[in-house]
């Protein structure tokens, strides 16, 4: 698998966003602050980051193992 480097950057940045706001009991206990950090545009670049950039990284065969899969949210 080729990975561009931007890409990856990218995603380090936003695992390293999530875990500052995560690491932090306290942003997260509050609701507001909460609202707030996925208002700003968290979500988008999750969004990106899983649909398009991660997703796309893997082979046709992993992406069908991966839908193929039983949802974790399934009872």
């Amino acid at each position: 698998i080729e990975v561009e480097l931007s890409q990856v950057k990218d995603i380090f940045l936003l695992l390293e966003e999530l875990n500052d706001f995560f690491h932090d009991p306290d942003k997260y206990r509050d609701q507001t602050r909460v609202v707030d950090y996925v208002e700003s545009g968290m979500y988008s670049k999750l969004h990106t980051a899983y649909y398009t950039t991660v997703w796309n990284w893997l082979p046709p065969e992993v992406q069908q193992q991966i839908e193929d899969r039983p949802s974790p949210f399934d009872e």
